[in-house]
């Protein structure tokens, strides 16, 4: 398979502006520039007529389903960038991202608590008399 499958499509023309069928029709487009129906019956498995109706931007549950199963997780990838405008790789850092800052905020929040939990215990003892030469 070739590389840069995720850049079948411009930034600028992204967004749901076109169908899954039309981004299936650039995306082969992109991949084999010329013959690009007999490329694609071939490497699909689908008939030439079926081919050539998905160079147009027209495809079937069928057809997307076949060149999924031919592709694999490059073309879901490229596809789903295509549609929402973000990169992949983008997409899996913004998680790990919040995983961490949520990460960070959770112990942040146990530290702040052992403090008031450490403090709390200093003003029972204050109160009983009990170590009121120590600080907290």
């Amino acid at each position: 398979m070739n590389g840069g499958f995720a850049d079948f499509m411009p930034l600028d023309q992204q967004l749901f502006e076109r169908s899954m069928g039309e981004l299936l029709a650039s995306f082969v487009r992109k991949r084999w520039p010329r013959d690009t129906s007999k490329h694609v019956a071939k490497a699909w498995g689908i008939d030439p007529t079926t081919a050539t109706n998905l160079t147009k931007g027209h495809a079937s549950e069928r057809t997307i389903t076949k060149a999924v199963r031919a592709e694999g997780w490059p073309l879901l990838m490229a596809l789903g960038e295509a549609v929402t405008g973000q990169p992949y790789d983008q997409f899996l850092q913004s998680i790990i991202d919040e995983r961490e800052r949520a990460a960070r905020r959770a112990e942040e929040r146990r530290d702040h608590l052992r403090q008031l939990e450490a403090r709390a215990s200093f003003l029972v003892a204050m109160d009983r008399g009990e170590g009121a030469d120590e600080g907290v």
